[in-house]
């Protein structure tokens, strides 16, 4: 329809409804300017608006290129706009006139925004990561400071924290193992003076052993000049165990050991005026056993000096190789004996609470013993046995057990006997 208000006519766009009212039939009639209805070319931003019909008569224009009344075609012959259409249900159509040039300066101002957003969220990323980095990295140098400090041996560099809790948790527990480090290391240092130190000692202990073994063989070759073969005889054992109880520790033979316990018994038979008798027992397939050195002699030592011997009294010494391939030493004497007591005393002599001081027993007594059940602990562990029986007034027996073993062989390969 059209409508003429004010001289001028137009298209409208119009819509009727008939309603029921209190029994009473009315209808609604709506009507609006196309103009009114849709946006102006001003409003399109440079772009227009058409309004096609059910027939494709163009019923409304806001572009030059398409006049009212025309048959509406496609966009075929226009080259400088791009045309979007809109069909209704009722057949009419919308058609959009975008200038080509217009909606290209669209896209590029789209594509410039979509490049500046880009551009500004690939510096934030960068600065976001390079601000992630910096706070990470941060502390993994500290870290890294650290572990060199540790590698040059730098243990008194003081600690940067960084400030990041996790981090310096870290930085504290390096800074605890340098301290423990440098302590580790002063101790080291401490041991190895004590250890040089004790080294020295003992050379100069070594020395005078040396020394009187030199000065002894002097003397026996001027007894012999002289013709003193009791003296000779004297001084040639004493020297003898002499150099062999230099090597104390050391590991001997059963048969290298009862050699030199007969020298020691000998050298003490001449030195008390009493006499005693010293029988020594051994199975012949034990004295090719390995022995630390200076095993019998203290233990043959403690019955003579600690035995309370009478004239006849009698030290026996028997060594046998068992079935379970062990050796086993036992020395027993016929002398006063001790009780229980005494044998505990003897037994913890190096423990600090079991001092002997105050017995009834002499001086020096067990420290052989002592050193002999140490020695065998610390070259058997808890292969060895080492134990005292005694009885006031039936003696004393010491038995020791101890592995089975012979140069290139050891105990855990089975006795050899047929």
């Amino acid at each position: 329809p059209y409508l003429v208000q004010d001289g001028q006519e137009g298209t409208v766009l119009s819509i009727s409804r008939a309603v029921q009212l209190d029994n009473e039939q009315l209808s609604i009639y709506i009507e609006t300017k196309i103009q009114d209805f849709f946006f102006n070319s001003n409003e399109m931003n440079g772009g227009s608006l058409l309004v096609v019909d059910h027939n494709g008569i163009i019923t409304h224009s806001g572009s030059k290129s398409f006049e009212v009344g025309n048959l509406y075609a496609t966009s075929d012959g226009f080259d400088d706009v791009y045309l979007f259409q809109e069909k209704s249900s009722q057949g009419w159509s919308l058609v959009s006139v975008i200038p080509k040039s217009y909606y290209n300066l669209e896209i590029n101002e789209w594509l410039l925004r979509f490049f500046i957003l880009g551009i500004s969220s690939l510096c934030v990323s960068v600065l976001f990561a390079w601000v992630t980095w910096r706070t990470v990295n941060r502390p993994l140098r500290s870290l890294n400071k650290e572990i060199m400090y540790i590698t040059k041996n730098q243990l008194l560099a003081q600690v940067r924290f960084t400030g990041v809790k996790e981090f310096d948790f870290l930085l504290m527990r390096f800074q605890d193992m340098r301290a423990r480090i440098r302590d580790l290391l002063s101790e080291v240092r401490d041991k190895e003076k004590r250890k040089a130190s004790l080294e020295v000692e003992k050379l100069m202990h070594q020395i005078n052993p040396h020394f009187m073994h030199n000065t002894l063989d002097t003397i026996r070759w001027l007894a012999r000049m002289e013709g003193h073969e009791e003296i000779d005889r004297l001084v040639s054992m004493l020297n003898k165990l002499l150099y062999y109880n230099i090597g104390k520790g050391k590991e001997a033979t059963i048969e290298d050991e009862i050699g030199a316990l007969g020298h020691y018994v000998s050298l003490q038979q001449v030195r008390y005026n009493f006499q005693f008798d010293v029988r020594i027992d051994t199975d012949p397939v034990a004295r090719d056993a390995l022995i630390p050195r200076f095993i019998l002699q203290p233990l043959v030592e403690n019955a003579l000096y600690h035995g309370d011997m009478a004239d006849d009294g009698i030290i026996r010494v028997v060594i046998n190789r068992e079935e379970d391939n062990r050796i086993c030493i036992c020395v027993t004497d016929n002398g006063a004996g001790m009780d229980q007591v005494s044998i505990d005393r003897m037994m913890k002599l190096n423990d600090e609470s079991s001092s002997i001081e105050g017995s009834t027993h002499r001086t020096g007594m067990g420290i052989g013993i002592n050193y002999v059940r140490r020695m065998i602990e610390f070259q058997f562990g808890k292969r060895a046995e080492f134990r005292i029986e005694s009885e006031i007034g039936k003696g004393t027996t010491i038995l020791m057990r101890i592995p089975y073993e012979t140069k290139g062989r050891n105990s855990d390969e089975g006795p050899d006997c047929g």
